[in-house]
């Protein structure tokens, strides 16, 4: 997975039984930088080595959330901070 920070608990809502993420004020700079890497990463090249094609989302939609890390941290830790001030 190409996974861009936006992973917390503050930014959950459900679809169904998966939990995805509320959208990011950045999500057109991280989409638009994400399937350029995709399609660089999805080369011929990786397809003959059966490389499936990575995924691309922000970290709570695509892997889970988690609080604590570098989802938090180094995108919006600062929305903790102020959340629990």
């Amino acid at each position: 997975v190409l996974g861009y920070p936006w992973g917390n608990y503050l930014h959950v809502k459900k679809n169904g039984y998966k939990k995805i993420s509320t959208e990011s004020p950045d999500f057109n700079a991280f989409d638009n930088i994400g399937k350029i890497m995709v399609k660089f990463s999805s080369s011929e090249k990786n397809e003959k080595n059966n490389i499936k094609q990575y995924g691309l989302g922000d970290m709570t939609s695509t892997v889970y959330p988690l609080d604590g890390a570098l989802e938090d941290w180094a995108y919006g830790g600062w929305e903790f901070f102020q959340s629990n001030a």
